[in-house]
């Protein structure tokens, strides 16, 4: 086999891919492990490719602008359709903070850097990115950027390696699989979001390429007569992985080579008369495969924009509009845009390259021209009577600030560390030596940064510092804890420690019905939930397990509201349901309940009682956002606080 003709099966193989990716973001319990969809892509992206690239080489037919032309014609005109089609939509619905990240995300997605913006902002199956309507294009940036530098690797493999091609592919799958392992531990978010362990997959379909082009006579030895079993295996192999995968599964990690593995075997095994091959090649499964691109595309913004004007998940009615809306839309991009733009007739190359740049420097010129100026909070402002725009202007003054920049330190033994490193221990020594006190130290999460604030206002001692991050929860990886190193340090500076406080979000200690913790579902009246009593037993092992006098002092209040959305709304009068003030109380409850003595438990109402109708106290608004305290909260409670005096 020389040269790879139209494979129809290919086609069918790519719908297995998008439909499973668009019921997984419509939170269908079926395909919990949806997102694999898009690992599939990449292995056919890989294998498409690489045949053409080849085959080209071998013709002498390639040429790398050709290439280049052939991927904006694919990749552009859609994707600027759909970010245009967003545009008015986040105009409408979203709050500020929500509008300057979805304008840096045009940005991105436009020069295919979306991944490393995503990266950099949240997790992929946090409850914050369900409201980020081109999320999903993190996967075409991967895609382009791997293509931006493969066919000039591939011309210099070809020309003086062409021998050594295959074994070169397979030691860079293996060294990037390898790298996807160690990352799926340490580095999760990134591993997720990044080219180098991602790229195993895409070369798993360049690997197939090579396989049928160069050596399809071994392959016909090794597949014969098993064909159809084959790719039955790889068929059952996917449906496996879309079952049992979860948002916990580490990924890609060790366990995603099942459904590459999956994708490969029907690459190489297909076409045949088999049930799978004949399943596959029929019609619908072609056609939603020739769709796949559209479908993948539009269905995101759909959710979305859903979703913000809801303030909640998708009704069942929301998600057959989405799933029709989906279809009516891809339906008309596939054949009014992709079709044409496709068709060398209606656009010579010249034409391609100045629509690619057009598009581009427009959608830079709309992003950035929005992003630095005040016209989008302006309009908003317009739109508001006096009395609302003077709230507005006050929610945004307390919801835009950076947290990071703005704890507190003295530059001596009163600060703040984001992590237990180097210059936090150099720091740490040099305290030791000047101060006569012990020290006493807070550990936690982002609401550990929040109670920085409050406890370096109203603590009397003079050396008191604080490690915390976004995240940084008690938790048990590899059988091991995930504050190894804080307990180590603990352990080995106890003799000069005085005590240690602990606090972090309570969210993550309440699943909602489907398991999640974290969830806005928690906090629906209509909705059931459950005290992860699993997590109050870690925290509590591991508190007891320190070698000093140890406090964990307890969630405090979340508010769970959009209070600038309220405000946008109209709305003057804001107020906490009191639901959710009776599910930290009971949370309370179980964790004192739970507790062993050993540590030392103390509800956050001991330390200031934050009330539900005090959302704003004079002209401070108390929560930057829906879980987290604004500045002006923090000065106000440490300045009146008397809990940390004397601790």
């Amino acid at each position: 086999m020389s040269r790879l003709g139209y494979r129809k099966e290919i086609d069918g193989l790519r719908s297995i891919a998008v439909l499973p990716v668009i019921f997984f973001h419509l939170n269908i319990d079926s395909f919990i492990g949806g997102y694999l969809g898009v690992d599939i892509f990449f292995v056919i992206s890989g294998y498409l490719i690489t045949s053409i690239i080849y085959l080209e080489l071998k013709d002498s037919t390639f040429n790398i602008l050709n290439f280049y032309e052939r991927r904006i014609r694919r990749i552009v005109p859609v994707l600027t359709t759909v970010i245009l089609f967003t545009l008015p939509f986040s105009w409408y619905l979203m709050v500020p903070n929500e509008f300057e990240e979805y304008l840096l995300s045009i940005f991105s997605t436009i020069l295919f850097f979306s991944n490393i913006l995503f990266w950099n902002q949240s997790d992929y199956f946090d409850n914050p990115s369900e409201f980020k309507p081109l999320l999903h294009t993190w996967s075409l940036s991967i895609e382009e950027q791997f293509y931006l530098f493969f066919p000039i690797i591939f011309l210099i493999l070809y020309k003086y390696f062409k021998t050594q091609i295959f074994k070169i592919f397979i030691i860079s799958f293996f060294l990037s699989y390898f790298l996807a392992i160690y990352s799926s531990s340490n580095y999760e978010s990134a591993n997720f979001y990044l080219l180098p362990t991602r790229a195993w997959e895409i070369l798993s379909g360049s690997i197939s390429a090579l396989i049928l082009i160069r050596f399809a006579n071994y392959k016909e030895k090794i597949f014969k007569n098993k064909n159809n079993l084959i790719t039955n295996f790889g068929f059952i192999l996917i449906l496996f992985s879309f079952y049992f995968f979860d948002s916990s599964t580490k990924h890609p990690g060790v366990l995603t080579l099942l459904p590459v593995l999956g994708t490969v075997l029907i690459i190489l095994s297909t076409p045949n008369n088999g049930i799978v091959s004949r399943f596959l090649s029929l019609r619908f499964m072609v056609y939603t495969g020739l769709l796949s691109y559209s479908l993948y595309l539009w269905h995101v913004p759909l959710i979305t924009f859903i979703k913000i004007y809801r303030q909640s998940d998708l009704l069942f009615t929301d998600k057959i509009t989405v799933l029709l809306l989906t279809v009516f839309l891809s339906i008309i991009s596939y054949n009014l845009i992709e079709k044409k733009f496709k068709n060398k007739n209606l656009f010579t190359s010249k034409q391609i390259y100045t629509n690619f740049f057009i598009s581009v420097f427009l959608l830079i010129g709309i992003s950035s021209t929005l992003y630095f100026t005040d016209i989008f909070t302006n309009n908003i402002e317009n739109r508001l009577d006096d009395d609302s725009r003077d709230l507005y202007k006050l929610a945004l003054e307390h919801t835009n600030t950076d947290t990071l920049l703005t704890r507190y330190d003295n530059n001596k033994c009163k600060f703040f560390s984001l992590k237990l490193d180097e210059e936090f221990i150099e720091r740490f020594d040099n305290c030791i030596e000047s101060q006569s006190e012990k020290a006493v130290i807070l550990l936690g999460d982002s609401h550990a940064m929040n109670l920085h604030n409050i406890a370096y206002l109203s603590t009397n001692s003079n050396f008191f510092v604080t490690i915390a991050n976004g995240g940084s929860r008690i938790k048990l990886k590899d059988n091991e804890y995930s504050f190894k190193d804080i307990f180590e340090f603990i352990q080995e500076y106890k003799l000069s420690i005085n005590k240690v406080y602990y606090h972090q979000s309570g969210s993550y200690l309440i699943e909602d019905y489907k398991g999640r913790v974290d969830s806005a579902e928690i906090y629906k009246s209509n909705k059931s939930y459950l005290i992860k009593n699993s997590a109050i037993n870690l925290n509590l092992q591991f508190l007891s397990s320190l070698p000093t006098e140890t406090i964990w002092i307890g969630p405090f209040l979340e508010s769970r509201q959009d209070f600038v959305r309220q405000i946008i709304s109209g709305r003057k009068e804001f107020v906490i349901p009191n639901s959710h003030k009776s599910l930290f109380d009971e949370l309370d409850y179980e964790i004192l309940s739970r507790n062993n003595n050993k540590v030392l438990y103390v509800p956050f109402d001991q330390v200031y009682q934050l009330k539900p109708d005090e959302v704003f106290v004079g002209t401070c608004l108390f929560y930057r956002d829906g879980d987290h305290l604004s500045l002006c909260a923090e000065d106000y409670i440490g300045n009146d606080t008397k809990f940390f005096e004397n601790k």
